[in-house]
């Protein structure tokens, strides 16, 4: 059995010395047939090249001296922003496409069907020298390589592609902000090439493409448009292309900065009604606390802006809040005027006055002028208390002296089992007439106290309708505010694309 063992080890030894040395033959032999292919290829590729570029003059365009050359333009944004209200632009990064014919660059399709090209191709051909008319800045991305392809296809076409970061002017109308809806143009033609040379057209089936994932901090992405022009300038007509983007801004951000602390310090500046009078420290601080604070939010708001020369939304409704705690703050001066010991006085002189003149009557016993001090209804037993003018004019007795029964007589009607007595009507005495011809109410407080401006205004009715009057007329007013703005910005991407097709 050992014999036959090592005669069949011997055997595979041998096969595997002749077998390998044979398949490496072959392996070898397919490598060496593959490589002078590929070299074939490319030899081919680059005969080619050399053969387009032979006799090629990229200083005159395709089709010079025929009818102008047609250029397609398409882009793919996947970046955009920021937006900048004060500098009055955007940023957007996007993928710029061209396509055109040269006829010059045609070749035969046997061997490939396109030629894929880095950027060192592009500085040997003719390309459009487009430029974006409302650029402010603009940069080629060259990280690792130059981020530009060309394809040229067998029939002359040209695709040319390039990775550009664009910083565009957006001249934005900011009445209705922060509930605007903006409008942001990429304008774009020929610098040298008048509309008898080169003309401009978009690709079919969605020139304009826009990343779904793009997203701005204070704006919504609503949708883009794109249109034709033909700019008139001195030198000639030039072919342009203008891509629109429409933009919404986000008033969530304003409602949390600045539309809820400005309501909410209205709110408290009206506190200061309930506050007593007295209180005057209180009552100045808060005033002028909230009319600082206001003036603080104003100025932020539009610290972001720039100067313009028209009002703004939120500079409407700041402005009301301003109105509002600057009222409420007059309103504490207003009282506080009016509640001087010498007002105060004379409104205490006039209201006695014509509480005696309202219920003077004549007493029956003396004759003499009687007033009705005070009526007092008690279960069946009305007590009627009269005071007697001449006594209050004869003596020197106070109010308080009067209370205790002085220069006073009191009648009582009792009501009887057959029902309620008759209240015996009163009327009023003529005034007396005095050497001066002076009323009641000057006979008694002084001629100083008898008009309106001396006299003043209760304080207290002041603070009692501003209670009702400031929340009332703030509720109104931002009801009309909120329904107007909301009705004219409510418009969707539709009516603005209506809207400047309108204008174009």
């Amino acid at each position: 059995m050992a014999r036959f063992s090592c005669f069949y080890l011997a055997v595979v030894v041998c096969l595997c010395v002749f077998l390998v040395p044979c398949c490496a033959v072959e392996i070898s032999a397919e490598i060496s047939n593959t490589a002078p292919q590929a070299r074939t290829k490319a030899d081919n590729v680059s005969i080619i090249l050399s053969s387009l570029l032979e006799g090629y003059d990229k200083r005159i365009r395709p089709n010079y001296g025929g009818d102008p050359l047609p250029v397609n333009i398409s882009m793919y944004v996947y970046s955009m922003g920021p937006v900048s209200e004060a500098q009055m632009q955007y940023t957007m990064d996007l993928y710029f496409r061209q396509l055109w014919t040269d006829e010059r660059l045609k070749f035969p399709g046997d061997i490939v069907d396109e030629l894929s090209l880095n950027s060192e191709m592009v500085d040997k051909l003719w390309v459009p020298d487009t430029y974006f008319v409302n650029e402010k800045s603009a940069k080629f991305h060259d990280v690792i390589y130059k981020n530009t392809l060309i394809r040229i296809r067998q029939n002359g076409d040209i695709l040319y592609s390039t990775r550009l970061t664009v910083t565009a002017s957006c001249p934005m109308n900011l009445a209705f902000f922060p509930m605007d809806q903006q409008r942001c143009s990429l304008k774009m033609e020929s610098y040298a090439y008048s509309d008898k040379n080169v003309h401009y057209y978009w690709m079919p089936n969605s020139p304009i493409n826009v990343d779904p994932a793009v997203t701005l901090p204070q704006f919504q992405f609503l949708g883009n448009s794109h249109r034709i022009n033909l700019e008139v300038y001195y030198v000639g007509n030039y072919s342009q292309l203008i891509a629109d983007f429409y933009l919404g801004r986000e008033i969530s951000y304003y409602l949390i900065q600045t539309y809820m602390p400005s309501t909410l310090i209205v709110i408290v500046s009206w506190v200061s009604f309930w506050i007593p009078r007295s209180s005057t420290p209180a009552r100045t601080a808060l005033g002028i606390t909230t009319v600082l604070t206001m003036t603080t939010l104003m100025g932020n708001a539009g610290s972001s802006l720039p100067k313009l020369s028209y009002v703004k939304a939120i500079d409407i409704f700041l402005g009301m809040c301003y109105f509002f705690v600057f009222a409420a703050l007059l309103e504490f001066a207003l009282v506080s005027y009016y509640e001087k010991p010498r007002f105060k006085e004379a409104r205490r002189k006039l209201k006695e006055s014509r509480e005696i003149g309202n219920h003077s009557t004549v007493s029956k016993s003396t004759g003499s002028p009687c007033s009705v001090y005070s009526v007092d209804k008690k279960h069946n037993e009305i007590e009627i208390t009269f005071v007697n003018e001449d006594a209050v004019k004869s003596s020197s007795y106070s109010s308080s002296d009067m209370n205790r029964g002085a220069a006073r007589r009191s009648s009582y009607i009792r009501a009887a089992e057959r029902g309620s007595p008759q209240a015996k009507p009163m009327r009023r005495l003529p005034q007396r007439e005095t050497h001066n011809n002076m009323s009641k109410c000057e006979e008694i407080c002084g001629p100083s106290c008898a008009s309106f401006g001396e006299i003043g205004i209760d304080p207290g009715a002041v603070d009692q309708r501003s209670r009702k009057a400031f929340p009332f007329v703030f509720l109104v007013l931002n009801i009309a505010y909120w329904g107007y703005y909301i009705t004219v910005t409510s418009g969707g991407v539709d009516d603005l694309i209506a809207e400047v097709m309108n204008q174009s």
